[in-house]
């Protein structure tokens, strides 16, 4: 095995970027200020209330961004990290996060592993904020623009959901070098 060492990198063609496998190509990213008051200057959410029950197709969009990548055979992590308040009635309930891409499901596993986060709770913790994050790594498969999302849907008609706790909801879209 060889070594090599260098001082500078520099790319051949202009505009072309230097492909280094491993390493991010370009990141896209939104930010979202979560406030408790609908009336709060700067807030881009406030009480986000999510009462629907269900799948992908169902599911209230939270955030989204576009990114077009470079390559095809990229891979791309998407990355939501953010607060909820569940609020739950008599025998529990929970939450489902997904990721889509262009209006569909990066997730298709079926059932309920089809989430890419799922939380579950018993009452006890009924109206406690919760800080979550969740990621997913796939192959970009084009090189043409592209819509990201996050969603949310209850898991059960026994929770309802809330974004409406001081603080920042992040979508992040990192495209890497294969």
């Amino acid at each position: 095995m060889s070594t090599m060492y260098v001082n500078k990198v520099q790319e051949l063609n202009v505009g072309s970027g230097v492909h280094i496998p491993g390493h991010p190509i370009q990141i896209a990213y939104d930010t979202k200020t979560i406030g408790n008051d609908t009336n709060t200057q700067g807030v881009d959410i406030a009480y986000l209330n999510v009462s629907t029950v269900g799948g992908f197709g169902s599911a209230v969009t939270v955030q989204s961004l576009n990114i077009t990548p470079k390559y095809a055979n990229s891979k791309i992590l998407l990355e939501w990290t953010g607060q909820f308040r569940m609020n739950m009635s008599a025998g529990g309930g929970g939450l489902n996060g997904f990721f889509g891409k262009d209006g569909s499901n990066l997730l298709t596993v079926g059932g309920n592993h089809d989430a890419v986060l799922f939380r579950y709770s018993d009452t006890q913790l009924s109206g406690m904020y919760q800080s979550e994050s969740c990621r997913w790594l796939f192959t970009a498969g084009q090189t043409t623009q592209m819509t990201l999302d996050f969603r949310v849907s209850c898991y059960n008609s026994n929770a309802s959901l809330q974004l409406s706790h001081d603080g920042i909801a992040t979508l992040t879209a990192t495209e890497i070098a294969v």
